[in-house]
């Protein structure tokens, strides 16, 4: 068995898959899927975070056009940069700082800037041209008409291949993704997999108050640790240990049950 699993993780590793994405297939956490890895596995993880800049970089261009927005150079990805109209608002180096950043953030740092290669770069740099409001202008018409994508299709093999195709939405968010996967992403890989609907905040706040967790785990038939961590989630404070007992020795009333025994009757 053991020797069956690691094989498995190993041929998962060797598709490109990250210690997270094994973790969540194959139900272990990160620590034993590491077990089995050992350095391998973390040196995978490193080449992801290299392609997820690839990727950023990719969609970065993608969006600004594609080419030099002074010269049209555009036959490598890699000579183009990003420069900021005005240096003063300029948060962060682009792509330098894209394997601790996400994409809606980086898009905050792009609309401040236009796509130039690196000898426009040079040159605008030394003043040996200076920057129109024409050209800034064409920038923002191009990129007020991007379709937006997935980071997933500018990944290493799909972006230079397109073997897979953007016909299909994320159930749970709406997004594009390829034809090939459920989800487009593990965060909403995650929420698929949950076995039932979890309350709004309001709802659970109320519920909290109304009876002991442990009825409440009955009506969505988890745990009542799990009802402890959703309240955790939403910052919802719920009533102490002793709470429900003390009330009924003080009252004499106990916790509103109907709503459970409505629930346990439908079933």
């Amino acid at each position: 068995m053991v020797n069956s699993r690691r094989e498995l993780i190993f041929n998962l590793v060797s598709q490109g898959k990250t210690i997270n994405e094994i973790a969540i297939s194959l139900g272990l956490s990160t620590s034993g899927v590491r077990y089995y890895t050992g350095d391998k596995g973390k040196y995978r993880d490193s080449e992801r975070i290299k392609e997820h800049r690839r990727r950023l970089k990719r969609k970065a261009v993608d969006y600004s056009g594609g080419s030099c927005m002074y010269c049209g150079y555009s036959q490598c990805i890699a000579a183009l940069a990003f420069h900021h109209i005005d240096p003063q608002t300029k948060d962060l180096r682009i792509i330098a700082s894209g394997g601790t950043v996400s994409w809606n953030r980086l898009l905050i740092e792009l609309n401040k800037t236009i796509v130039l290669c690196h000898n426009c770069h040079c040159e605008i740099h030394n003043r040996m041209w200076i920057l129109s409001n024409d050209i800034v202008q064409k920038q923002f018409e191009i990129r007020s008409k991007y379709e937006d994508k997935p980071l997933c299709y500018y990944a290493d093999n799909g972006f230079k291949s397109h073997e897979h195709t953007l016909i299909d939405l994320c159930p749970i968010c709406g997004v594009q993704k390829f034809d090939s996967t459920q989800t487009c992403s593990i965060k909403c890989a995650a929420m698929l997999r949950r076995k039932t609907n979890r309350p709004t905040s309001d709802e659970l706040s109320k519920m909290v108050w109304s009876m002991p967790s442990t009825h409440i785990s009955k009506m969505f038939g988890v745990s009542d640790k799990t009802i402890s961590k959703w309240c955790e989630k939403y910052g919802i404070n719920k009533p102490g240990q002793g709470y429900w007992t003390k009330l009924v020795a003080h009252s004499g009333f106990g916790p509103d049950t109907s709503r459970l025994s409505a629930e346990c009757s439908s079933k």
